[in-house]
């Protein structure tokens, strides 16, 4: 008789066993407290000049830059760019100029708009995906939602990256969002174990897989492992990313741009909270078998 390997063993009994519609809240991770500001847009940002009566130029309609030269185009480009990657194994039929893992697909979309996110950042202990938060803290662009499409959404603990058997492994994974629904579920991007995917993610009910009408709003982003459940991407959640504040603030090497609009820099001060309360908790886990 074969016998199949433990990893798919456990991952085919993650996704295919029968899920409950609630689960009970995960008690041996604690939730964040980062201190992340909601998406809070500078008057200024969108604000129109008013028409000056004395200059011929107050004649003409006030108008803006092109769409395609605006951030917030660009960052909806961003998701667009990785749409026709999922269901692929792989991102290394696209680039092998990045990681084949999370963080790589990330860096990857970054680099085709000209800004490579993390080639100056520090890795710490929490990886490439550490890096890429760090970036977007420096950059002022962190915030609890809601996000648009081409936002950068991060996760944690999922899955056990040092193999200690506990919840202490901080940032470990990250997509980029493809769209919001009329009932808040993200969806988005990313590149799982099983290759590059769409998932979906409600805050407002972080722990429920499935409503009443059957339609998902989280998914399972960690496996089941010896007696622990999986986990649900809302149970994990660690923050979102707002990418065109990114491409706005951030040069070509991802360092912080002299002349980066002031409402980009100064919302800096939304991810205060992770060095009041670190990203890396102290409950037990089992060691999981990484992103689902």
């Amino acid at each position: 008789m074969t016998r199949l390997p433990l990893a798919l063993v456990v991952w085919a009994a993650a996704c295919a066993a029968e899920r409950p519609s609630v689960i009970e809240p995960i008690r041996e991770i604690r939730p964040l407290a980062l201190g992340l500001a909601s998406r809070q847009v500078s008057s200024s940002h969108h604000r129109r000049t008013a028409p000056d009566s004395s200059s011929a130029a107050a004649q003409q309609p006030d108008t803006e830059q092109p769409a395609a030269r605006q951030p917030r185009a660009v960052a909806r480009a961003i998701a667009d760019r990785v749409v026709p990657l999922v269901g692929r194994r792989s991102i290394r039929g696209v680039t092998r100029e990045v990681p084949d893992d999370c963080s790589g697909l990330v860096r990857w979309a970054f680099l085709e708009e000209g800004v490579d996110l993390t080639a100056t950042a520090r890795r710490g202990d929490e990886g490439a995906v550490g890096a890429e938060f760090d970036v977007a803290e420096r950059a002022g662009a962190l915030f609890d939602g809601p996000p648009r499409p081409g936002d950068l959404v991060f996760f944690r603990e999922t899955y056990d990256r040092n193999r200690d058997g506990v919840a202490n492994d901080g940032l470990t994974h990250v997509g980029i969002v493809e769209s919001v629904g009329g009932d808040g579920t993200v969806t988005f991007i990313h590149r799982a174990n099983s290759g590059v995917r769409r998932s979906n993610l409600n805050l407002a009910r972080p722990d429920v897989y499935r409503d009443e009408e059957g339609r998902v709003l989280n998914d399972f982003l960690r496996a089941a492992w010896r007696g622990q459940r999986a986990r649900l991407t809302g149970e994990l959640f660690a923050g979102f990313a707002d990418s065109a504040q990114l491409l706005s603030a951030l040069g070509p090497r991802g360092e912080l741009r002299a002349e980066a609009p002031q409402h980009v820099v100064g919302r800096a001060r939304a991810a205060e909270g992770r060095t009041r309360a670190s990203t890396r908790s102290t409950g037990r886990l089992e060691p999981g078998s990484g992103s689902m």
